[in-house]
């Protein structure tokens, strides 16, 4: 449905138009897109996003289902714009960055799961019918992108100086908590938990906060940093991943980077 909407007063007409529309079919997901078009207020006040908050849950008890807000970051990227009682109220906080056709999805915060998980996906056109003319018509989509097919494959990179404290993080992690990995090629790699490196990091990076920082803020801050750095070297495929089951495992592009005592 288009258009702009006051989600806090129009909550229940919206969830009867969704039950109309559909019948005896209920959805497993209501997508938000984006909060600034769906509140008429403004995001940054308590009471304002206090009451969106409580419209989007109303939505997601009426249905049984996932409601997934769609949110533009601040300018400042190390939290969401808006007043703080909504990453507070979300089960699950995913960050998506575009670099071309290649997009990173990273679960930067979940309540009943693992952080840091990272999804990477290539957009592609594909024609799905004619128009009245006869024109071909086309819509994207995405498919899983597996950026370890790509080692080797152009100009090799170097580590970036943003990028010291979080390779220094893994090197260590590799060197103490390192094992023996196979790839898809056959070839064997060594590799770390991502935990092991997310562990390391946080004993490593120092924080510019204000002074008076709380314990709880100062670890919001590392949990974000290392998201930033870990999707960067994705980016940049200067590491690679694999989930198996609930445990992340990453290891370096290159092997001459770590010297095996």
């Amino acid at each position: 449905m288009s258009g702009m909407a006051n989600l806090i007063n129009d909550h229940k007409l919206l969830t009867h138009e969704i039950a109309d529309q559909l019948g005896d079919v209920r959805p497993v997901a209501v997508v938000l897109d984006t909060l600034n078009k769906s509140v008429v207020g403004s995001e940054s006040k308590d009471t304002d996003m206090a009451s969106y908050i409580r419209a989007a849950e109303a939505i997601r008890e009426a249905f049984q289902c996932v409601v997934i807000i769609v949110h533009h970051c601040g300018w400042d990227e190390s939290r969401m714009r808006g007043h703080s009682s909504l990453p507070g109220a979300l089960d699950a906080e995913l960050a998506v960055v575009r670099d071309g056709e290649i997009a990173t999805v990273t679960v930067e915060h979940m309540r009943d799961g693992a952080e840091g998980t990272q999804i990477v996906v290539k957009s592609k056109v594909l024609e799905v019918g004619d128009d009245a003319n006869g024109r071909p018509l086309t819509s994207l989509v995405v498919e899983r992108y597996d950026e370890s097919a790509n080692v080797g494959v152009g100009p090799r990179r170097d580590w970036p100086p943003s990028l010291k404290v979080f390779r220094a993080a893994l090197v260590e992690a590799l060197l103490g908590f390192g094992f023996d990995f196979k790839i898809e090629d056959g070839s064997t790699v060594k590799a770390v938990d991502l935990n092991k490196v997310r562990s390391v990091f946080y004993k490593t990076y120092v924080v510019d906060s204000d002074e008076g920082a709380t314990r709880e803020q100062m670890l919001d801050s590392k949990k974000k940093a290392f998201a930033r750095h870990l999707e960067k070297a994705q980016q940049l495929q200067l590491i690679a991943a694999r989930s198996e089951g609930n445990r992340q495992i990453i290891w370096l592009f290159s092997p001459l980077e770590v010297s095996y005592a």
